[in-house]
């Protein structure tokens, strides 16, 4: 059962994205979607991250972001650059996580990769580091450090565990909401009635939605205000 929603299918998929971008055929991946913007990286170009009650969630800034940072994959290829293969599974963000000193590190999950991945396989290219303080800050992106210097915290990292389960998907939740970098493993099951679930047809995947969570505040003393609110900088 595909995440959170009946309607994740390639056709939807294919035609909501169609109008932002292009369609290719990879003999290796099928067919896969490509978003021609110079410098665009997924999860980190015009978005942000919110702390929900489901984990870390990618709140995107496009108007097509309502499907590719919340299914399938992303890869990156010397000639296409990043590509979106399509997949059926629902996550806040299909991406891994890591620490080193007071940064946050996050990097897409490529094709086939399962989120046990040890990170040293994934390559540095791949990875944004932002400071724990600006992790929630919109447009992100402006905030991470500089690629040339991605090695340094690279080699530091350590990987946050902190696993989500939806059913019979099981995803990286991201940094623990009290801050502290325990590595503990969380299960965290979907107890939405189907007719509650968000439709890819009838618009509920709203840009900059939190996706089913409630969006939660940093700072954990924040943690118990009014259901249904995204707490966010400005």
């Amino acid at each position: 059962q595909p995440g959170f929603s009946d309607d994740a299918s390639f056709s939807n998929f294919y035609n909501e994205l169609s109008p932002y971008g292009r369609w290719v055929g990879l003999p290796r991946y099928g067919r896969v979607w490509i978003y021609d913007e110079p410098g665009f990286r997924p999860y980190s170009t015009n978005g942000q991250w919110e702390n929900t009650d489901l984990g870390w969630s990618w709140a995107s800034g496009y108007e097509w972001g309502t499907i590719p940072f919340h299914y399938g994959r992303w890869e990156l290829d010397p000639y296409y650059g990043w590509f979106w293969i399509p997949g059926y599974d629902y996550a806040p963000a299909w991406v891994v996580w890591s620490q080193a000193d007071d940064y946050y590190g996050w990097a897409p999950l490529g094709f086939g990769l399962d989120i046990n991945i040890s990170l040293g396989r994934i390559p540095s290219n791949r990875w944004m580091y932002a400071s724990a303080g600006n992790i929630l800050r919109p447009r992100i992106d402006r905030y991470c450090i500089p690629h040339e210097r991605n090695r340094f915290y690279y080699g530091r990292q350590q990987a946050v565990v902190n696993i989500y389960t939806q059913g019979n998907v099981r995803y990286m939740g991201g940094p623990h909401r009290n801050g502290r970098f325990d590595n503990r493993n969380r299960s965290y099951e979907n107890n939405h009635h189907p007719a509650q679930r968000p439709s890819l047809r009838n618009g509920q995947y709203g840009n900059n939605s939190t996706y089913n969570g409630r969006a939660r505040n940093a700072n954990p003393e924040n943690n118990d205000r009014t259901p249904g609110t995204s707490y966010r900088y400005d």
